[in-house]
């Protein structure tokens, strides 16, 4: 019985203890080739992004870095999903602070997800 009884209050333990925010992290390599429409880059053009989102608040936190672009940054922004057509970019539903030089730099954000947003992200979409 004493056992049994240590064994509920450290599954106790343990669900309160993981009782917090869920997260999911999100990895994406940028390149050129994956702009809608595909842009040319030499082959040492690129860049990483990481976004962790916090189930329980919706936050998506947002962090990245790239290098060796040709030419000074323009805008640094997070799309809505993809259009059936391939040759139209979506929507900018995110503007990314940006530390850019002409070719490299560091980007950031956080933002709040809305549901459907959300829902986007966890499909795929």
């Amino acid at each position: 019985m004493n056992k049994m009884l240590m064994t509920g209050l450290a599954l106790i333990a343990l669900m309160t203890s993981c009782g917090g925010a869920m997260t999911t992290t999100y990895t994406a390599t940028l390149l050129g080739a994956n702009e809608v429409p595909p842009v040319a880059t030499s082959s040492q053009t690129a860049g990483n992004a990481t976004a962790t989102l916090d189930s329980s608040t919706n936050v998506l936190t947002v962090s990245g870095t790239y290098a060796s672009l040709s030419g000074q940054v323009k805008a640094q922004h997070i799309h809505a999903h993809a259009s059936t057509d391939a040759s139209t970019s979506a929507n900018i539903v995110f503007t990314l602070d940006s530390t850019a030089t002409a070719a490299q730099g560091s980007f950031a954000g956080k933002f709040t997800l809305t549901d459907s947003q959300v829902l986007d992200l966890n499909t795929g979409r």
